[in-house]
């Protein structure tokens, strides 16, 4: 059971070692339900906006990661 992640979104194409470290420890926490997630997730909205800049993301690929970790901010 997920808390924050929004499941629906599958995640189809591969990411950065250091992306995917901060993608692993949003799913850990998300699953332990730790609020601590919402900083992670913050993280993620940040460091996605930098590769996006640096031409290493697509914004279609940023966007999808957005969905999945990053929608809890839409809830509050």
């Amino acid at each position: 059971m997920t808390h924050w992640i929004n499941e629906d979104v599958k995640i189809n194409f591969k990411v950065c070692n250091a992306m995917q470290k901060i993608l692993d420890k949003a799913e850990k926490l998300d699953a332990e339900g730790d609020w601590l997630y919402l900083n992670v997730a913050d993280e993620i909205d940040h460091f996605t906006k930098c590769m996006v800049i640096e031409d290493l993301m697509t914004v279609g690929q940023r966007n999808k990661l957005l969905e999945r970790y990053c929608d809890v901010f839409d809830k509050f």
